[in-house]
């Protein structure tokens, strides 16, 4: 009587001789599955590695590898003045030449005259909303390319140039923006937070020696008060 099934009516060798190549078969799948998953696994670790450290560095810290103290994104070096490297060390900021500026503002539309300095071994968080520098050394600072800082600038004090461009804490406002902002605002500020009737006053500096009926600004100027006054505001106009 032979039993089929199991092996058992086939020859002791034959029988032993299949399972070793089936035990062979599985080993291999075996082997070549748990590499695969294992490579799987070191690529998602790999991924997770590189993500955490973006993050620190990007909004942990200010973009610097302080290993090699070197700056890890594009920027723009600055080399400093005598005065300039003076204002850093006793105000810790950095008022920019008209050269440095234009420069800057080629690359970063919206760098400010004057921000702050941070340098470069500083292991604290980055500066949240607000533009700044690194300074590479004593007489050097690295400003990254495309920084901006959210300005908050309805209900505070605007500045014009003599071409007309207006500016709010050192940052040029695109005149689009300006009235647009100003359009939309219905006598709030830039954090909605309603003000007082007698406080929603739209004031604007001008350049020494220039008068609002110039014609360089006129147009601009009468502009913006028409489309601030329909909002709420009291302007020099009142």
């Amino acid at each position: 009587m032979a039993l089929r099934g199991f092996g058992v009516g086939k020859p002791k060798r034959e029988f032993l001789r299949d399972e070793v190549v089936d035990f062979g078969s599985f080993a291999q799948r075996l082997v070549g599955r748990v590499a695969r998953e294992s490579q799987m696994k070191s690529q998602i670790c790999l991924l997770l590695l590189i993500a955490s450290g973006f993050r620190c560095v990007r909004a942990d810290g200010i973009p610097v590898n302080h290993t090699t103290g070197r700056v890890i994104v594009p920027h723009t070096v600055l080399n400093l003045s005598e005065s300039q490297s003076e204002e850093i060390d006793t105000l810790g900021t950095l008022t920019l030449s008209a050269d440095q500026w234009k420069k800057v503002r080629a690359v970063t539309p919206e760098c400010p005259k004057q921000f702050y300095i941070v340098p470069v071994t500083s292991i604290d968080p980055a500066p949240e909303d607000q533009f700044y520098g690194i300074q590479l050394s004593g007489s050097q600072v690295a400003v990254a390319d495309g920084m901006s800082a959210e300005v908050n600038f309805v209900g505070e004090t605007l500045y014009v140039d003599r071409h007309g461009q207006f500016y709010c804490a050192g940052v040029l406002i695109p005149y689009r923006t300006l009235i647009e902002k100003y359009a939309a605002t219905s006598g709030k500020t830039g954090n909605k937070d309603p003000l007082a009737p007698q406080e929603r006053e739209l004031v604007v500096n001008l350049p020494f020696g220039v008068s609002k009926d110039s014609t360089v600004i006129k147009d601009r100027l009468d502009r913006l008060f028409k489309v601030a006054a329909a909002s709420g505001w009291r302007t020099p106009d009142d």
